[in-house]
């Protein structure tokens, strides 16, 4: 992909196990078949991704588990959102000022940081997929 300058992250090593394996529904199906585990080391600017705020979750759809950080997004999210906007977000930061001091862990009134945020990444993730 990168090659074909669609922008990812990239696979720095892969370690497949030929004694171990584990059990994978890759289609979600219903069908889970046994494979090699593997393990792929990738390099990225940061290791946040939508799959980080999925820790959140009371219960997952598929697995019927909650999250690791279940019941801890008041507390958490927040700070991961404002660690977001203020490291990868630049502009966003400069353009409002200060104005992550006071964190609203309500929702009612969400920061417009996190929203002009939110609003560049689904444009910058569509554009990444529509390059796929």
């Amino acid at each position: 992909m990168f090659h074909l300058g669609v922008p990812t992250t990239r696979a720095a090593s892969l370690i497949v196990s030929d004694e171990t394996q584990v059990i994978r529904d890759k289609l979600y199906d219903g069908n889970a078949e046994n494979e090699k585990c593997a393990v792929v080391m990738r390099v990225a600017p940061t290791f946040m991704r939508f799959g980080s705020f999925e820790i959140f979750h009371p219960l997952d759809f598929y697995t019927c588990r909650p999250g690791p950080s279940a019941g801890m997004k008041k507390d958490m999210a927040p700070a991961m959102l404002n660690y977001l906007v203020k490291n990868f977000f630049p502009d966003i930061n400069a353009s409002l000022g200060n104005q992550m001091d006071v964190i609203d862990t309500s929702g009612a009134n969400a920061d417009p940081k996190h929203q002009l945020m939110f609003e560049e990444i689904v444009s910058r993730t569509a554009k990444t997929a529509s390059m796929w």
